[in-house]
């Protein structure tokens, strides 16, 4: 494969626009191509978290590593509390944030809108409401899941409490799961 083989990427979620970005920036000719006609189709403003407790680097130094900026809302975590099934309770500490809260969808200030523009600053060609049944070209497959494998539902509220992440592990209280509260100030 030579550096003008167009590589085509089917996916324009995170993992497919992170990828579009660092092979745009090392060189690549690069098409995007996604079924819906938006990025974050899935999530409307919903919040997520950004783990970073599983590696040696802070998620946020590697994105930068790879050449992405970190451009879209997101508020770092470095405590929580967890509840394991018999309900006792651990206060859980990082040395670095646990992860950052961030925001998804196709809104300003998600984290899905900021790699759309990255990618495109990167000169990644986006084909949106493309829809992908083979391809012949080199390629990368960054489809998200055809079928539901856990049941998320999430609620936006307001209230006084103060920030914080809560986790309770338990079939009792998500069978086969966990659940999970984060607290965040406007």
């Amino acid at each position: 494969m030579t550096n003008s083989t167009k590589i085509v990427i089917v996916g324009a979620g995170p993992a497919g626009l992170a990828c579009a970005i660092v092979l745009a920036r090392a060189g690549r000719q690069v098409i995007v191509r996604e079924w819906k006609d938006c990025v974050g189709h899935r999530f409307h403003d919903d919040f997520q978290g950004l783990e970073s407790w599983t590696r040696e680097l802070d998620v946020l130094e590697e994105l930068a590593a790879a050449g992405i900026t970190a451009d879209f809302d997101h508020h770092p975590f470095e405590r929580g509390t967890v509840f394991d099934p018999s309900g006792h309770r651990y206060a859980v500490k990082g040395l670095r944030p646990l992860f950052y809260l961030l925001r998804r969808g196709p809104g300003q200030g998600t984290l899905d809108s900021a790699l759309l523009a990255q990618a495109r600053a990167a000169g990644v060609e986006i084909r949106f409401g493309d829809w992908v049944k083979t391809f012949a070209d080199a390629g990368v497959l960054a489809a998200g899941p055809r079928e539901a494998g856990v049941i998320a539902a999430g609620h936006v509220f307001e209230t006084d409490m103060p920030d914080g992440a809560w986790l309770a592990l338990g079939h009792e209280v998500a069978p086969g799961g966990y659940a999970y509260l984060l607290v965040q100030a406007a």
